[in-house]
C-alpha cells in the first residue's frame, strides 16, 4: 500500500471538508499542479472566516512539502483543534 498517497489525500480532503475547495485549486491545470508542486495554498476569507484558528493551524502543518516538516498521525491526534472535538 502507498502510504503517502494515502496521507496526502487524507491531508488535501481534510482541508476540502473544511472549505470545500481543493486546497491547490487555480485557474487552470497547469497553474493547480504548479500549485501542488510547490505546496502552495491559501486559506481565503470568504471561505475559512468562520473555520477557528487552531483548525487552519492543524491543516497547514499537514500540508507541508517536505515529509520531516509534516505532522504524523500521532502529532495530528493532539491537535488543540481534536481536542475540542
Amino acid at each position: 500500500m502507498n502510504y503517502f498517497f494515502l496521507y496526502c489525500t487524507v491531508r488535501a480532503s481534510s482541508f476540502e471538508y473544511h472549505s470545500g475547495l481543493s486546497p491547490f485549486l487555480d485557474d487552470s491545470v497547469e497553474e493547480t499542479t504548479a500549485n501542488i508542486l510547490k505546496c502552495d495554498f491559501c486559506f481565503p476569507d470568504e471561505y475559512f472566516k468562520i473555520i477557528s484558528s487552531d483548525a487552519k493551524e492543524l491543516l497547514r502543518k499537514m500540508l507541508c512539502l517536505r515529509g520531516e516538516d509534516r505532522m504524523n498521525a500521532e502529532t495530528c491526534l493532539g491537535s488543540p483543534w481534536l481536542k475540542v472535538i
